[in-house]
């Protein structure tokens, strides 16, 4: 890795645009063979597409712990979260100026939207997680997949894809994609850290977290202008589930998970202030506009904050 500010931010940059588009393609081709293998969309949507929102994240949170920096984790996982609830939703709320939510979110998505980050805060309070936390973040996430499953409808689809040699390629393709955008992205992320002597878990919780949540947003936006906000809310809600019990129990399947300790005594907190705002908003299940700008003006501090 060179020394130059610049060259190692263009590596930052071209690392994530390539994580980003090859997560992209990856889903996209994994959806289709899921279909063409006869898996109803509902289930390959709550598995497949839900999961591969979190892709980068995950990616990116597997690499830093193989690498020895797995201090990028938490900082990962919370940065992306605040980033999904104060920017994207508050883009949705904002754009969307009046998002009534008709689908059932009480009983099944709310309750773990709520809980998983308190134990999060649980897991990490130690400055560690503990290889039993880590499998009871897996728990979660099979519960919430099963749970999830259990109360979807299987939905039609006239139209099955065949596996075709293109999306055999995109499978090969985005999976090598995803392994040296990560790769590389970390990489990049440590030396600008040490260059700037500001902590890798600052850059994950700001920059890394909104590179990697850029599909979110532009699924969302094209949401809003399709008038489906509701979609966009919903994608955020299984994200936000995800980025936790997926990512923190994967990772810490795969080594040891060092916290720093801004995480515990700021960051998380702001975070779950946002969830519970964030649920709060969606009590009524309406998102109206004026929330969508509180959202906003609180990511604008929250990155005030990181930085200042």
């Amino acid at each position: 890795m060179p020394n130059s500010l610049l060259l190692l931010s263009l590596i930052f940059v071209a690392s994530l645009a390539l994580l980003v588009f090859a997560s992209a393609k990856f889903i996209n081709a994994s959806e289709k063979l899921g279909l063409a293998l006869g898996l109803p969309p509902f289930v390959i949507g709550v598995t497949v597409v839900a999961l591969g929102t979190s892709l980068p994240e995950l990616v990116s949170s597997v690499f830093a712990v193989l690498h020895g920096n797995s201090e990028i984790v938490v900082g990962n996982i919370v940065g992306s979260n605040l980033t999904n609830l104060l920017l994207i939703i508050g883009v949705v709320g904002f754009l969307g100026k009046s998002v009534t939510i008709n689908f059932d979110f009480k009983k099944v998505s709310l309750p773990f939207l709520i809980v998983t980050p308190l134990f999060l805060l649980f897991a990490i309070w130690d400055l560690k997680i503990a290889l039993w936390e880590g499998i009871a973040l897996l728990a979660m996430c099979v519960s919430y997949v099963f749970l999830s499953l259990r109360k979807g409808n299987d939905l039609t689809d006239d139209v099955v894809p065949k596996i075709t040699s293109t999306v055999i390629l995109w499978l090969l393709l985005g999976g090598v994609g995803i392994y040296f955008g990560a790769q590389y992205n970390i990489e990049s992320v440590v030396k600008i850290g040490e260059v700037l002597k500001v902590s890798p878990a600052i850059i994950a919780l700001t920059a890394v977290a909104l590179g990697t949540s850029l599909p979110e947003l532009f699924v969302s936006l094209a949401a809003v202008r399709q008038g489906k906000g509701e979609i966009a809310i919903g994608n955020i809600l299984g994200s936000n589930i995800y980025n936790i019990v997926a990512i923190g129990g994967i990772s810490r399947m795969v080594g040891e998970i060092n916290v720093p300790i801004e995480i515990r005594t700021t960051t998380i907190w702001i975070m779950l202030g946002a969830t519970a705002l964030f649920a709060y908003m969606l009590w009524n299940k309406h998102l109206s506009r004026w929330e969508g700008i509180i959202l906003l003006l609180g990511y604008i501090a929250f990155l005030l904050f990181s930085f200042l």
